[in-house]
């Protein structure tokens, strides 16, 4: 038997063994993911070049041993990529994705938010790149216009199971799936940029590039006196700084006070009613000036605030927008930057990118 048809065996052989627990028929993001992972597994393993494979018990024996791994995967992407409960006929809510694809297909008739050929489709697509613009931010707006891009890019993708997903991935080395890897580190990147966005209380003020903001590119420098996004302050550092500035204002006013009352002393002397008068008019008009003009730089700060948070999630989503290319070096710099301004974005985004730049340096 030829080589390459001794991969190529083993390879559908791999297919086969997953496909009752993870696969439905037909072409697919998920089909093209398990295929990848098949092959690598098969060349990591000698398969095509060591002569043992030329014998089918031993190949049958490696498919068996190694085929867990590959259903371990590929079963958790639909539910992890797919974070969309949907209503049943008889009014429960349930995640059709957690489902094995016997027990998907068994269900599909009772969905009643989507018809059977629409779910079938997005059980094989693991993820489209989309805006978060593009999306939906607030949950309360949920439209039907938006419920299919809820089955490609979740509106608040599940995070913890994608990362559950990019674990099993990183920590076996002979795995190696291009389209999976771009699904992982697209997905993170929006499921943080939603977040980011949420926090900040952005629903519905996102529709339009802030004023001087490039169109094709993000805006990489730091953000002047505030590198960090402009995260709001924690309640321990807000009650420190404001005890200090109790403090400070109290001895301040105390000093104003008494250099007030001997200023009106020596102006309208030291009895009568017209100290009085004086000494309250001259304070009430100090309090009322102190009082906005602390007004007018509590505004300044909230919006110097707000311009660099939305400044941020521009620039966050347009490092987004260059996720589907994999330009590894490209995007290894872009969110470096960022994350020197405080975007936080997941650990395996950088190991994912690191893995892929291992590969691609030793061709």
């Amino acid at each position: 038997m030829e080589d390459y048809n001794v991969l190529r065996q083993t390879r559908s052989a791999f297919i086969e063994a997953v496909r009752p627990e993870a696969l439905l028929d037909g072409s697919s993001q998920l089909q093209s993911v398990a295929r990848d992972l098949s092959q690598s597994v098969c060349e990591a393993a000698g398969v095509g070049t060591d002569a043992r494979f030329m014998e089918e018990a031993y190949r049958e024996e490696f498919v068996e041993d190694q085929a867990y791994r590959l259903k371990e995967i590929l079963s958790a992407i639909p539910s992890a990529f797919h974070n969309c409960p949907l209503s049943t006929t008889d009014g429960r809510r349930m995640n059709p994705f957690e489902l094995t694809p016997a027990k998907f297909l068994e269900t599909l008739p009772t969905i009643k938010d989507l018809s059977p050929e629409k779910l079938k489709e997005a059980y094989g697509t693991i993820w489209t790149h989309v805006r978060v613009t593009d999306g939906i931010i607030n949950d309360e707006q949920i439209s039907q216009r938006h419920l299919d891009l809820r089955l490609y890019a979740a509106s608040w993708p599940d995070s913890d199971a994608i990362g559950n997903v990019a674990r099993l991935y990183l920590d076996a080395e002979d795995f190696v799936s291009p389209t999976l890897e771009w699904a992982l580190v697209d997905a993170l990147i929006h499921g943080r940029i939603i977040d980011f966005a949420r926090t900040r209380s952005y629903a519905g003020q996102l529709k339009a590039t802030p004023s001087g903001q490039r169109s094709d590119g993000p805006l990489l420098p730091g953000a002047g006196d505030h590198p960090m996004g402009a995260k709001s302050p924690g309640i321990a550092g807000i009650l420190g700084r404001e005890f200090s500035k109790l403090a400070a204002r109290g001895i301040g006013e105390t000093v104003a006070l008494l250099l007030t009352w001997w200023v009106v002393g020596l102006v309208a002397g030291n009895e009568g009613a017209a100290k009085w008068i004086l000494f309250t008019g001259v304070t009430a008009a100090r309090w009322i000036v102190a009082a906005l003009h602390g007004k007018s730089d509590l505004e300044r700060e909230e919006r110097e605030r707000d311009r660099v948070n939305l400044q941020m999630f521009w620039d966050m989503q347009l490092a987004h927008d260059h996720v589907p290319g994999m330009n590894v070096k490209l995007l290894q710099h872009l969110f470096y930057r960022l994350e020197e301004r405080g975007a936080g974005f997941s650990v395996y985004v950088y190991d994912i990118l690191d893995k892929r730049a291992k590969r691609e340096a030793r061709r």
